[in-house]
Protein backbone atom coordinates (compact mmCIF):
# COMPACT_ATOMS: atom_id res chain seq x y z
CA UNK A 1 0.00 0.00 0.00
CA UNK A 2 1.47 4.07 -0.90
CA UNK A 3 3.45 5.00 2.09
CA UNK A 4 1.49 8.43 3.00
CA UNK A 5 3.85 9.44 5.85
CA UNK A 6 4.92 12.42 4.25
CA UNK A 7 1.75 13.17 3.29
CA UNK A 8 -0.03 13.20 6.42
CA UNK A 9 2.47 13.93 8.79
CA UNK A 10 1.17 17.56 10.44
CA UNK A 11 -2.02 17.83 8.93
CA UNK A 12 -4.05 16.23 11.51
CA UNK A 13 -5.50 13.99 8.71
CA UNK A 14 -7.47 10.83 9.69
CA UNK A 15 -6.97 7.90 6.94
CA UNK A 16 -9.78 5.42 6.56
CA UNK A 17 -8.68 1.17 7.81
CA UNK A 18 -9.13 0.33 4.11
CA UNK A 19 -7.87 -0.98 0.91
CA UNK A 20 -7.14 2.41 -0.12
CA UNK A 21 -5.84 5.06 1.61
CA UNK A 22 -9.05 6.95 1.82
CA UNK A 23 -9.58 10.36 4.00
CA UNK A 24 -11.88 9.66 6.64
CA UNK A 25 -13.78 13.29 7.03
CA UNK A 26 -16.34 13.78 10.01
CA UNK A 27 -19.28 15.87 8.41
CA UNK A 28 -19.01 19.41 9.36
CA UNK A 29 -21.98 22.33 9.56
CA UNK A 30 -22.77 24.74 6.93
CA UNK A 31 -21.54 27.43 9.09
CA UNK A 32 -18.25 25.72 9.43
CA UNK A 33 -17.95 25.28 6.11
CA UNK A 34 -18.56 28.81 5.15
CA UNK A 35 -15.29 29.53 7.36
CA UNK A 36 -13.24 27.00 6.33
CA UNK A 37 -13.72 28.39 2.37
CA UNK A 38 -13.34 32.41 3.34
CA UNK A 39 -10.23 31.60 5.98
CA UNK A 40 -8.98 29.53 3.11
CA UNK A 41 -8.79 32.84 0.73
CA UNK A 42 -7.14 34.81 2.98
CA UNK A 43 -2.95 35.27 2.66
CA UNK A 44 -0.87 35.05 5.82
CA UNK A 45 2.38 36.10 5.21
CA UNK A 46 2.30 34.06 1.64
CA UNK A 47 4.11 35.74 -0.68
CA UNK A 48 7.25 36.21 1.59
CA UNK A 49 7.00 32.49 2.37
CA UNK A 50 7.02 31.92 -1.49
CA UNK A 51 9.90 33.85 -1.93
CA UNK A 52 12.09 32.19 0.76
CA UNK A 53 11.18 28.88 -0.55
CA UNK A 54 12.50 29.53 -3.96
CA UNK A 55 15.77 31.20 -2.47
CA UNK A 56 16.28 28.28 -0.48
CA UNK A 57 15.51 26.13 -3.52
CA UNK A 58 18.24 28.35 -5.16
CA UNK A 59 20.52 28.43 -3.01
CA UNK A 60 21.04 24.44 -3.14
CA UNK A 61 21.07 24.27 -6.76
CA UNK A 62 24.17 26.30 -6.75
CA UNK A 63 25.80 23.53 -4.98
CA UNK A 64 24.72 21.23 -7.32
CA UNK A 65 25.77 21.75 -10.60
CA UNK A 66 29.48 19.93 -9.97
CA UNK A 67 27.78 17.15 -8.29
CA UNK A 68 27.81 13.45 -10.05
CA UNK A 69 24.59 11.90 -11.37
CA UNK A 70 24.58 9.33 -8.31
CA UNK A 71 24.79 12.33 -6.00
CA UNK A 72 21.91 13.63 -7.02
CA UNK A 73 19.97 10.18 -6.46
CA UNK A 74 21.17 9.61 -3.17
CA UNK A 75 20.60 13.00 -1.99
CA UNK A 76 16.59 12.42 -2.88
CA UNK A 77 16.64 9.31 -0.79
CA UNK A 78 17.65 11.43 2.10
CA UNK A 79 15.73 14.05 1.69
CA UNK A 80 12.73 11.14 1.34
CA UNK A 81 13.52 9.62 4.67
CA UNK A 82 13.42 13.19 6.25
CA UNK A 83 10.14 13.91 4.64
CA UNK A 84 8.78 10.76 6.19
CA UNK A 85 9.38 11.90 9.31
CA UNK A 86 8.43 15.37 9.48
CA UNK A 87 6.04 16.04 6.35
CA UNK A 88 6.66 18.42 3.71
CA UNK A 89 8.05 21.12 5.33
CA UNK A 90 9.74 24.26 2.61
CA UNK A 91 12.91 23.36 3.64
CA UNK A 92 12.54 20.01 2.68
CA UNK A 93 10.66 20.28 -0.71
CA UNK A 94 13.04 23.13 -1.54
CA UNK A 95 15.91 20.64 -1.40
CA UNK A 96 13.97 18.09 -3.08
CA UNK A 97 13.29 20.57 -5.84
CA UNK A 98 16.74 21.73 -6.07
CA UNK A 99 17.83 18.18 -6.89
CA UNK A 100 14.81 17.20 -9.22
CA UNK A 101 15.44 20.71 -11.21
CA UNK A 102 18.72 19.76 -11.73
CA UNK A 103 18.52 15.89 -12.86
CA UNK A 104 15.66 17.39 -15.23
CA UNK A 105 18.08 19.70 -16.36
CA UNK A 106 20.80 17.37 -17.23
CA UNK A 107 19.01 14.30 -18.89
CA UNK A 108 15.44 16.62 -20.34
CA UNK A 109 17.68 19.71 -21.30
CA UNK A 110 15.01 21.76 -19.20
CA UNK A 111 15.29 23.63 -16.36
CA UNK A 112 12.07 24.59 -14.37
CA UNK A 113 10.85 28.18 -13.69
CA UNK A 114 10.29 29.48 -10.30
CA UNK A 115 6.51 29.60 -11.25
CA UNK A 116 6.97 25.71 -11.65
CA UNK A 117 8.47 25.21 -8.44
CA UNK A 118 5.57 27.44 -7.11
CA UNK A 119 2.91 25.04 -8.30
CA UNK A 120 4.70 22.10 -7.66
CA UNK A 121 5.17 23.09 -3.65
CA UNK A 122 1.59 24.18 -4.16
CA UNK A 123 0.72 20.67 -4.81
CA UNK A 124 2.45 18.76 -2.55
CA UNK A 125 0.61 21.27 0.19
CA UNK A 126 -2.52 19.44 -1.14
CA UNK A 127 -3.83 22.77 -2.85
CA UNK A 128 -5.09 23.40 -6.54
CA UNK A 129 -2.56 24.76 -8.64
CA UNK A 130 -3.75 27.47 -11.64
CA UNK A 131 -1.15 27.80 -13.79
CA UNK A 132 -1.59 29.57 -17.40
CA UNK A 133 -0.98 28.35 -20.90
CA UNK A 134 2.85 28.55 -21.77
CA UNK A 135 3.75 28.14 -17.83
CA UNK A 136 4.77 24.72 -18.11
CA UNK A 137 2.01 22.18 -16.33
CA UNK A 138 4.04 19.37 -17.94
CA UNK A 139 7.58 19.79 -16.62
CA UNK A 140 5.91 21.54 -13.05
CA UNK A 141 4.09 18.04 -12.41
CA UNK A 142 7.69 16.21 -12.49
CA UNK A 143 8.34 17.94 -9.56
CA UNK A 144 5.76 16.98 -7.02
CA UNK A 145 5.42 13.52 -8.54
CA UNK A 146 9.37 13.10 -7.99
CA UNK A 147 9.40 13.82 -4.41
CA UNK A 148 6.06 12.49 -3.12
CA UNK A 149 7.45 8.95 -5.14
CA UNK A 150 10.08 9.30 -3.64
CA UNK A 151 8.83 8.81 -0.11
CA UNK A 152 7.34 6.20 -1.18
CA UNK A 153 3.40 7.74 -1.85
CA UNK A 154 1.63 5.69 -4.73
CA UNK A 155 1.90 8.18 -7.45
CA UNK A 156 -1.16 9.12 -10.32
CA UNK A 157 -0.93 11.79 -12.89
CA UNK A 158 -4.40 12.65 -13.70
CA UNK A 159 -4.61 13.99 -17.41
CA UNK A 160 -7.83 14.78 -19.13
CA UNK A 161 -7.22 12.12 -21.97
CA UNK A 162 -5.13 9.30 -23.13
CA UNK A 163 -3.17 11.56 -25.38
CA UNK A 164 -2.09 13.89 -23.32
CA UNK A 165 -1.39 11.13 -20.55
CA UNK A 166 0.49 8.97 -22.96
CA UNK A 167 2.64 12.54 -24.13
CA UNK A 168 3.25 13.77 -20.59
CA UNK A 169 4.53 10.23 -19.39
CA UNK A 170 6.91 10.08 -22.75
CA UNK A 171 8.32 13.35 -22.46
CA UNK A 172 9.04 12.91 -18.49
CA UNK A 173 10.26 9.23 -18.88
CA UNK A 174 13.69 9.68 -18.93
CA UNK A 175 13.79 11.86 -15.36
CA UNK A 176 11.81 9.61 -13.47
CA UNK A 177 14.29 6.56 -15.23
CA UNK A 178 17.24 8.81 -13.66
CA UNK A 179 16.17 8.63 -10.53
CA UNK A 180 14.57 4.72 -10.52
CA UNK A 181 11.27 5.46 -11.21
CA UNK A 182 9.29 2.95 -12.49
CA UNK A 183 6.58 4.78 -14.65
CA UNK A 184 3.32 3.47 -16.28
CA UNK A 185 0.58 4.87 -18.66
CA UNK A 186 -2.86 3.65 -18.08
CA UNK A 187 -5.16 3.97 -21.47
CA UNK A 188 -8.19 3.33 -22.65
CA UNK A 189 -9.23 -0.49 -23.58
CA UNK A 190 -6.21 -1.68 -22.01
CA UNK A 191 -6.47 -5.33 -20.34
CA UNK A 192 -7.50 -6.04 -17.30
CA UNK A 193 -3.54 -7.87 -16.50
CA UNK A 194 -2.08 -4.74 -18.38
CA UNK A 195 -3.83 -2.19 -16.10
CA UNK A 196 -2.37 -4.39 -13.02
CA UNK A 197 0.70 -3.99 -13.93
CA UNK A 198 0.55 -0.39 -14.86
CA UNK A 199 -0.80 0.51 -11.67
CA UNK A 200 1.76 -1.22 -10.24
CA UNK A 201 4.32 1.23 -11.30
CA UNK A 202 5.87 4.25 -9.17
CA UNK A 203 4.26 6.75 -11.03
CA UNK A 204 1.14 5.75 -12.85
CA UNK A 205 -0.37 8.48 -15.88
CA UNK A 206 -4.32 7.95 -16.47
CA UNK A 207 -6.80 10.22 -17.76
CA UNK A 208 -9.67 11.04 -14.98
CA UNK A 209 -11.90 9.03 -16.41
CA UNK A 210 -9.88 5.62 -16.16
CA UNK A 211 -9.00 6.22 -13.08
CA UNK A 212 -12.52 6.80 -11.86
CA UNK A 213 -13.92 3.87 -13.87
CA UNK A 214 -11.56 1.66 -12.03
CA UNK A 215 -12.00 3.12 -8.52
CA UNK A 216 -15.96 2.62 -9.01
CA UNK A 217 -15.36 -0.87 -10.52
CA UNK A 218 -12.85 -1.76 -7.41
CA UNK A 219 -15.71 -0.92 -5.29
CA UNK A 220 -18.26 -3.30 -7.20
CA UNK A 221 -15.53 -6.02 -6.99
CA UNK A 222 -15.08 -5.54 -3.68
CA UNK A 223 -19.18 -5.76 -2.96
CA UNK A 224 -18.80 -2.28 -2.24
CA UNK A 225 -16.71 -2.14 0.70
CA UNK A 226 -13.24 -0.91 1.12
CA UNK A 227 -12.49 -2.01 4.77
CA UNK A 228 -8.52 -3.41 5.72
CA UNK A 229 -10.28 -7.38 5.67
CA UNK A 230 -10.08 -7.09 1.56
CA UNK A 231 -6.51 -6.88 1.46
CA UNK A 232 -4.67 -9.79 -0.43
CA UNK A 233 -3.46 -12.66 1.94
CA UNK A 234 0.18 -11.38 0.56
CA UNK A 235 -0.28 -8.13 2.07
CA UNK A 236 -1.70 -9.02 5.04
CA UNK A 237 1.33 -11.65 5.81
CA UNK A 238 3.98 -8.79 4.84
CA UNK A 239 5.11 -10.91 1.71
CA UNK A 240 4.69 -8.24 -0.39
CA UNK A 241 5.24 -4.24 0.37
CA UNK A 242 1.72 -2.96 1.32
CA UNK A 243 2.52 0.27 -1.34
CA UNK A 244 2.80 -2.54 -4.39
CA UNK A 245 -0.20 -4.69 -3.09
CA UNK A 246 -3.35 -3.52 -2.28
CA UNK A 247 -4.29 -1.67 -5.98
CA UNK A 248 -2.52 -3.84 -8.45
CA UNK A 249 -3.95 -6.78 -6.78
CA UNK A 250 -7.75 -5.40 -6.02
CA UNK A 251 -7.99 -3.79 -9.93
CA UNK A 252 -11.05 -4.59 -10.98
CA UNK A 253 -11.55 -7.90 -11.12
CA UNK A 254 -14.70 -10.37 -10.45
CA UNK A 255 -12.57 -13.17 -9.99
CA UNK A 256 -9.86 -14.05 -7.32
CA UNK A 257 -6.46 -12.01 -8.00
CA UNK A 258 -3.36 -14.61 -9.07
CA UNK A 259 -1.05 -12.76 -7.63
CA UNK A 260 0.31 -9.10 -6.75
Amino acid sequence: MSDIRAIATGRGIEVGDGAYHERAEPPHSELEELLRAWTARLSFGGKRQAEAFLKQAGAHEAGLLEQEDAFLRRELKIVAREMQRQGFHDDLIARSFALVREASRRVLGMRHYDVQLLAGRSLLQGKIAEMATGEGKTLAATLAACTAAATGAALHVVTVNDYLGQRDAEKNAALYQFFGFTLGIVVQDMALNDRRTQYHCDIVYVSNKELTFDYLKDRIALGGTLRAITRCASCMAGVVPRRRCCVACILPSLTKPTAC
